[in-house]
């Protein structure tokens, strides 16, 4: 749990989304970036 919240930069709840180490955040903002067409690019 403590590696969890360090990675997602205190984020308790699931699901948790990371790319490349990068914490994106959960479904919201994961379906946010793939509107504004910049999911893609992290990936």
């Amino acid at each position: 749990m403590q590696e969890f919240v360090q990675v997602t930069n205190g984020a308790r709840t699931v699901p948790q989304i990371i790319i490349d180490g990068v914490p994106i955040g959960g479904l919201s903002e994961l379906m946010k970036l793939q509107q504004e067409g910049r999911l893609d690019g992290l990936m």
